[in-house]
């Protein structure tokens, strides 16, 4: 066998095992078949059944390995930033998924949030219809300005077995400069003007470079 081919052929075994995932449904069916074998030597009649039962166990892990990597990009995912955050406010992002199996799945997300919330692991868990599109919303409320770096996005997806996941990982590292809180100034500035055109003949004029809204402060 070719050097490159053996080499292919480890590359994508390394890739299956780090991707693959054993829930913990499965080992709790497989602690249910260990009491079953012990129940079968006070009752022998229970020893056929127990053998039936860990077959059937370790099948089921099989099947669910085989349907979740028969797709090779069974998953798409991103997540969408706005460009600048607005201090102390709510603030969202949206992360879409894209179900590429003919199946239901569930898929688990973990977003790699900046250091400065403070959040490990945060997730968020939904459940896909076969070839469904969906875009999930989560809120953030940045407390200081500066720079939010966000990493990567990890989905862990599982068949309606739920022995086994495969997960998909995606480089969506991206950095958000956060502001003082122009949307608060915005809403401030719509009430003044608001209360302004009360009186005829006021009207709020926008001219280029005569704005001192945080937003639109330029960098030096």
């Amino acid at each position: 066998m070719p050097q490159n081919t053996e080499n292919k052929l480890l590359k994508q075994l390394i890739d299956f095992i780090k991707s693959l995932f054993i829930n913990n449904r499965f080992f709790y069916v497989l602690i249910g078949n260990f009491f079953l074998f012990i129940l079968a030597f006070i009752y022998p009649n229970l020893f056929l059944l127990s053998k039936l039962a860990l077959f059937c166990t370790i099948l089921l892990l099989l099947l669910d390995i085989t349907i979740l990597f028969s797709v090779k990009n069974g998953l798409k995912a991103n997540r969408q930033l706005p460009d600048k955050f607005s201090n102390g406010d709510e603030n969202f992002v949206h992360i879409y998924v894209n179900n590429q199996y003919s199946i239901s799945i569930n898929a688990h997300i973990i977003d790699e949030l900046p250091y400065q919330f403070q959040k490990r692991n945060f997730s968020i868990s939904e459940k896909l219809s076969p070839q469904q599109e969906k875009t999930l919303k989560y809120s953030i409320h940045p407390k200081d300005r500066g720079e939010y770096h966000f990493g990567s996005l990890h989905v862990f997806v599982k068949s309606a077995i739920g022995f086994a996941s495969k997960k998909y990982s995606v480089d969506a590292s991206k950095m958000v400069k956060t502001y003082p809180s122009f949307l608060q100034l915005k809403k401030y500035d719509l009430a003044s003007i608001n209360h302004l055109s009360h009186y005829h003949g006021i009207k709020k004029i926008r001219r280029i470079g005569n704005s001192f809204e945080f937003e639109q402060i330029k960098e030096y």
